[in-house]
């Protein structure tokens, strides 16, 4: 989702909103926020959904059979959640979907960390935004830079893909709250006033910022045994 939007923006899109002291800038700004508010729903939607009906069947079949995912046979374990509902006929089905599928996510990841640390670069003035070529040059170096880091991490954890599923939670947790953090922080706040939220949104969206805070210093305590899990 997010690389989809700095694609948007690679494209010029947002171009077509015209400087702030424009005539009739405001209500073509909210036009392109109520765009991404859509984006951002609906994919929020069907990744929820998506998500909580796989975890539900495989949940209801791996429990029943006592099955635990384990190894470099994960993904064949996992496929017994199609192959007990529809049959042996499914497995082959699933296992082509499951390669399409981390296929995507892999090449969709190299593209959006890409682009997101570039962002993130330009942000602290190392890469500069108003040179394509630079901007271009650092996107490309840091997608080999993720795609490089995940065979080497493949390579020295091999057969363990469910370490390598906590090593990659913990990368995201470590790195992507405190950006979120300030994200949310920085919209409440710094945004143009006259398409910042209103009152009670900004409460929601900071409260969540404290949330998501305190979930990972409980997160932190929990792992060096400060306080018990549970």
């Amino acid at each position: 989702m997010s690389c989809d939007r700095h694609w948007v923006r690679e494209k010029g899109y947002p171009r077509f909103v015209g400087p702030p002291d424009s005539a009739g800038w405001e209500d073509r700004a909210r036009g392109w926020l109520r765009m991404l508010k859509v984006d951002a729903v609906v994919a929020t939607l069907l990744a929820t959904v998506i998500t909580t009906a796989f975890f539900l069947l495989g949940a209801a079949t791996l429990f029943r059979q006592g099955l635990k995912p384990e190894g470099i046979g994960v993904v064949d374990t996992i496929s017994a959640t199609f192959t007990e509902v529809y049959g042996d006929w499914s497995r082959s089905l699933f296992l082509f979907g499951a390669m399409l599928t981390l296929l995507s996510t892999m090449l969709a990841a190299a593209a959006a960390n890409g682009r997101f640390f570039t962002d993130f670069f330009c942000s602290l003035g190392i890469v500069d935004r108003d040179q394509p070529e630079q901007v271009r040059r650092s996107t490309q170096i840091m997608q080999w830079v993720y795609l490089l880091s995940a065979g080497l991490l493949y390579v020295f954890m091999p057969k363990q893909p469910e370490k390598l599923v906590i090593i990659s939670h913990y990368v995201i947790g470590l790195a992507g709250t405190p950006i979120a953090i300030l994200a949310i922080c920085w919209m409440a706040f710094h945004t143009d006033r006259r398409l910042r939220m209103n009152g009670l949104t900004t409460v929601i969206v900071v409260a969540t910022a404290v949330v998501l805070l305190v979930c990972l210093g409980i997160g932190f305590a929990v792992q060096r045994g400060w306080i018990a899990a549970g």
